[in-house]
Protein backbone atom coordinates (compact mmCIF):
# COMPACT_ATOMS: atom_id res chain seq x y z
CA UNK A 1 0.00 0.00 0.00
CA UNK A 2 2.84 2.37 0.83
CA UNK A 3 4.40 1.73 -2.58
CA UNK A 4 1.08 2.39 -4.28
CA UNK A 5 0.63 5.72 -2.48
CA UNK A 6 4.18 6.76 -3.31
CA UNK A 7 3.62 5.90 -6.96
CA UNK A 8 0.36 7.88 -7.09
CA UNK A 9 2.15 10.95 -5.75
CA UNK A 10 4.77 10.98 -8.47
CA UNK A 11 4.62 13.60 -11.21
CA UNK A 12 5.35 12.24 -14.67
CA UNK A 13 8.14 13.96 -16.57
CA UNK A 14 8.39 13.93 -20.37
CA UNK A 15 11.92 13.56 -21.72
CA UNK A 16 12.97 15.24 -24.97
CA UNK A 17 12.73 12.83 -27.88
CA UNK A 18 16.17 11.55 -28.83
CA UNK A 19 15.61 11.93 -32.58
CA UNK A 20 14.38 15.51 -32.12
CA UNK A 21 17.60 16.34 -30.26
CA UNK A 22 19.74 14.61 -32.87
CA UNK A 23 18.38 16.75 -35.69
CA UNK A 24 17.47 20.10 -34.10
CA UNK A 25 19.58 20.69 -30.98
CA UNK A 26 21.66 23.56 -32.40
CA UNK A 27 24.52 24.81 -30.28
CA UNK A 28 26.45 28.07 -30.14
CA UNK A 29 28.54 28.40 -33.30
CA UNK A 30 25.61 27.46 -35.55
CA UNK A 31 24.59 30.06 -38.14
CA UNK A 32 22.52 30.40 -41.29
CA UNK A 33 22.81 33.16 -43.90
CA UNK A 34 19.71 34.02 -45.92
CA UNK A 35 18.97 36.32 -48.83
CA UNK A 36 15.56 37.93 -49.28
CA UNK A 37 14.71 37.16 -52.89
CA UNK A 38 12.17 40.00 -52.86
CA UNK A 39 14.58 42.79 -51.87
CA UNK A 40 18.10 41.36 -52.13
CA UNK A 41 18.73 41.98 -48.41
CA UNK A 42 21.10 39.53 -46.68
CA UNK A 43 20.77 38.61 -42.99
CA UNK A 44 22.61 36.15 -40.79
CA UNK A 45 20.91 34.09 -38.08
CA UNK A 46 23.21 32.83 -35.32
CA UNK A 47 22.67 30.72 -32.19
CA UNK A 48 23.75 32.71 -29.16
CA UNK A 49 22.64 30.35 -26.39
CA UNK A 50 21.46 26.80 -25.82
CA UNK A 51 19.94 26.06 -22.42
CA UNK A 52 18.73 22.70 -21.13
CA UNK A 53 16.29 22.71 -18.20
CA UNK A 54 15.23 19.35 -16.73
CA UNK A 55 11.54 19.26 -15.76
CA UNK A 56 11.41 22.94 -16.63
CA UNK A 57 7.99 23.04 -18.30
CA UNK A 58 4.56 22.55 -16.74
CA UNK A 59 2.44 20.60 -19.21
CA UNK A 60 -1.25 20.76 -19.92
CA UNK A 61 -1.88 17.50 -18.05
CA UNK A 62 -0.28 18.81 -14.84
CA UNK A 63 3.00 17.00 -15.38
CA UNK A 64 6.46 18.34 -16.26
CA UNK A 65 8.73 18.16 -19.29
CA UNK A 66 12.40 18.64 -20.03
CA UNK A 67 13.11 21.66 -22.19
CA UNK A 68 15.88 22.92 -24.47
CA UNK A 69 15.67 26.63 -25.28
CA UNK A 70 17.73 27.77 -28.28
CA UNK A 71 18.17 31.50 -28.82
CA UNK A 72 18.78 32.70 -32.39
CA UNK A 73 19.68 36.31 -33.19
CA UNK A 74 19.08 37.84 -36.59
CA UNK A 75 21.77 40.27 -37.74
CA UNK A 76 21.04 42.74 -40.53
CA UNK A 77 24.18 42.75 -42.65
CA UNK A 78 22.90 45.65 -44.74
CA UNK A 79 22.87 47.98 -41.73
CA UNK A 80 19.08 48.21 -41.35
CA UNK A 81 17.75 48.82 -37.85
CA UNK A 82 14.99 46.22 -37.65
CA UNK A 83 15.91 43.24 -35.50
CA UNK A 84 14.53 39.81 -34.72
CA UNK A 85 15.17 37.19 -32.06
CA UNK A 86 13.90 33.63 -32.31
CA UNK A 87 13.48 31.30 -29.34
CA UNK A 88 13.19 27.63 -30.26
CA UNK A 89 11.88 25.20 -27.64
CA UNK A 90 12.43 21.46 -27.92
CA UNK A 91 9.87 19.69 -25.72
CA UNK A 92 8.94 16.01 -26.01
CA UNK A 93 8.87 15.53 -29.82
CA UNK A 94 7.64 19.07 -30.56
CA UNK A 95 9.36 22.27 -31.71
CA UNK A 96 7.70 25.47 -30.54
CA UNK A 97 8.94 28.93 -31.57
CA UNK A 98 8.61 32.47 -30.24
CA UNK A 99 9.64 35.24 -32.64
CA UNK A 100 10.31 38.74 -31.33
CA UNK A 101 10.42 41.47 -33.95
CA UNK A 102 11.23 45.18 -33.65
CA UNK A 103 10.10 46.81 -36.89
CA UNK A 104 9.54 50.51 -37.50
CA UNK A 105 9.66 51.19 -33.78
CA UNK A 106 6.98 48.61 -32.93
CA UNK A 107 7.46 45.35 -31.01
CA UNK A 108 5.79 42.16 -32.23
CA UNK A 109 5.70 38.78 -30.53
CA UNK A 110 4.73 36.04 -32.98
CA UNK A 111 4.14 32.56 -31.58
CA UNK A 112 4.38 29.40 -33.63
CA UNK A 113 2.72 26.87 -31.29
CA UNK A 114 3.09 24.09 -32.13
CA UNK A 115 5.55 24.57 -34.97
CA UNK A 116 6.16 20.96 -35.97
CA UNK A 117 6.51 17.49 -34.51
CA UNK A 118 9.25 15.04 -35.40
CA UNK A 119 9.24 12.67 -37.22
CA UNK A 120 7.40 14.90 -39.70
CA UNK A 121 3.79 14.03 -40.49
CA UNK A 122 1.39 15.78 -42.84
CA UNK A 123 -1.62 17.52 -41.34
CA UNK A 124 -2.04 19.92 -38.44
CA UNK A 125 0.55 19.49 -35.73
CA UNK A 126 -2.40 19.41 -33.35
CA UNK A 127 -2.50 19.09 -29.62
CA UNK A 128 0.74 18.79 -27.74
CA UNK A 129 1.39 18.04 -24.11
CA UNK A 130 2.41 21.67 -23.70
CA UNK A 131 -0.22 23.75 -25.46
CA UNK A 132 -3.15 21.45 -26.27
CA UNK A 133 -5.39 24.15 -27.74
CA UNK A 134 -2.86 26.46 -29.36
CA UNK A 135 -4.47 29.15 -31.46
CA UNK A 136 -2.11 28.78 -34.40
CA UNK A 137 -0.84 25.24 -34.71
CA UNK A 138 1.36 24.54 -37.69
CA UNK A 139 -0.02 22.73 -40.72
CA UNK A 140 2.42 20.41 -42.48
CA UNK A 141 1.18 20.52 -46.06
CA UNK A 142 3.94 18.41 -47.67
CA UNK A 143 6.98 16.34 -46.81
CA UNK A 144 9.54 16.37 -49.60
CA UNK A 145 12.21 13.62 -49.79
CA UNK A 146 14.31 16.26 -51.57
CA UNK A 147 13.79 20.01 -51.96
CA UNK A 148 16.09 22.48 -53.73
CA UNK A 149 16.93 26.06 -52.80
CA UNK A 150 19.50 27.97 -54.88
CA UNK A 151 20.54 24.78 -56.63
CA UNK A 152 21.27 22.98 -53.35
CA UNK A 153 19.22 19.85 -52.59
CA UNK A 154 18.07 19.20 -49.01
CA UNK A 155 16.62 15.93 -47.75
CA UNK A 156 13.46 15.30 -45.75
CA UNK A 157 11.93 18.78 -45.85
CA UNK A 158 8.62 19.65 -44.19
CA UNK A 159 6.52 22.44 -45.71
CA UNK A 160 4.80 24.20 -42.79
CA UNK A 161 2.05 26.81 -42.96
CA UNK A 162 0.87 29.20 -40.24
CA UNK A 163 -2.12 31.50 -40.44
CA UNK A 164 -3.11 33.43 -37.33
CA UNK A 165 -6.70 34.39 -38.06
CA UNK A 166 -7.32 36.03 -34.69
CA UNK A 167 -7.21 39.45 -36.36
CA UNK A 168 -8.44 40.76 -39.71
CA UNK A 169 -6.48 40.80 -41.91
CA UNK A 170 -4.45 37.87 -40.49
CA UNK A 171 -1.62 38.94 -38.22
CA UNK A 172 0.70 36.59 -40.04
CA UNK A 173 0.43 33.99 -42.76
CA UNK A 174 3.82 32.35 -43.08
CA UNK A 175 5.40 29.41 -44.89
CA UNK A 176 8.49 27.54 -43.70
CA UNK A 177 10.57 24.80 -45.31
CA UNK A 178 12.37 22.83 -42.60
CA UNK A 179 15.09 20.30 -43.35
CA UNK A 180 15.83 17.66 -40.75
CA UNK A 181 19.56 18.10 -41.40
CA UNK A 182 19.99 21.83 -42.01
CA UNK A 183 17.11 23.64 -40.32
CA UNK A 184 14.95 26.25 -42.03
CA UNK A 185 16.03 26.48 -45.66
CA UNK A 186 13.33 28.89 -46.81
CA UNK A 187 10.82 31.28 -45.19
CA UNK A 188 8.00 33.25 -46.77
CA UNK A 189 6.88 35.76 -44.12
CA UNK A 190 3.73 37.79 -44.57
CA UNK A 191 2.20 40.05 -41.94
CA UNK A 192 2.33 43.33 -40.06
CA UNK A 193 5.84 42.62 -38.80
CA UNK A 194 7.11 41.76 -42.27
CA UNK A 195 6.09 44.70 -44.41
CA UNK A 196 7.22 44.53 -47.13
CA UNK A 197 6.91 40.77 -47.30
CA UNK A 198 10.11 38.72 -47.06
CA UNK A 199 11.17 35.53 -48.81
CA UNK A 200 14.31 34.29 -47.06
CA UNK A 201 16.32 31.66 -48.96
CA UNK A 202 19.29 29.89 -47.43
CA UNK A 203 22.68 30.78 -48.94
CA UNK A 204 25.17 29.07 -46.63
CA UNK A 205 25.26 27.67 -43.13
CA UNK A 206 27.33 26.02 -40.41
CA UNK A 207 25.72 23.58 -37.98
CA UNK A 208 27.11 22.75 -34.52
CA UNK A 209 25.36 20.05 -32.47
Amino acid sequence: MLLALTSCGRVKNYAIDADLKTHFNYNVGTYWIYKDSASGRVDSFAVFYNQYTPAGVSTADQHTADDINIGIEEFNTTGLLDSTQWSWYLVSNIIEIDRYVIANGTDYNIQYYSFVSYPFQTGEVGSSIIVPNAYSNGLVTNIFPSYSVNGQAFSQVAEIYFNDSTSVPPYHADWFYLSQDTGIIKMRLYGQADSPQKVWELQRWHIVK
